[in-house]
Formats: structure tokens, sequence, C-alpha cells
């Protein structure tokens, strides 16, 4: 199986092409990715605007989920 690299956080196979990014963040994670506060995290979180998994104490916030709200809010500057 041929690897390229030659994309940032992917790689392909042949046609197909593979995402290496990972499926969930940590709260650290989610606020780095996002710039959104741990207030502004947990609170859309609880308000269930975003979606995350539980791992005993730990909330690991859906890097999808967290796409999908930042492309839903308005956007500035836009050509």
């Amino acid at each position: 199986m041929k690897m390229d690299r030659s994309h940032q956080g992917h790689q392909t196979a042949e046609n197909a092409t593979v995402d290496l990014r990972p499926v969930t963040l940590d709260l650290e994670g989610a606020k780095a990715y996002t710039g959104l506060s741990k207030w502004r995290l947990e609170t859309l979180l609880r308000e269930e605007k975003i979606t995350g998994r539980k791992e005993g104490t730990k909330n690991l916030y859906e890097r999808a989920s967290l796409d999908r709200y930042i492309k839903s809010l308005p956007a500035w500057g836009t050509v």
C-alpha cells in the first residue's frame, strides 16, 4: 500500500484518503482547536449544541461536531 504524505492530516492509499486527525479532543485540545473557553465548551455540550463522549470523568469533544458548530456561526469579512 503506497502512502502519500503530501496532504497535512491525511494519507492516501492508491485512490483512498484516510483522515489521520483525532475523532475526539480532550478539553485542552478542544479549547486550542476552536478558541473557545472551557466554560463555553461545557455550556455547548450541556445545551446539546455540540456532541461528545464520556471517558470516566473526562469529556471528549467530537471534532466533527466542533467543526459544524463553528461553521454555523455568522461569518465576518466574507467576500
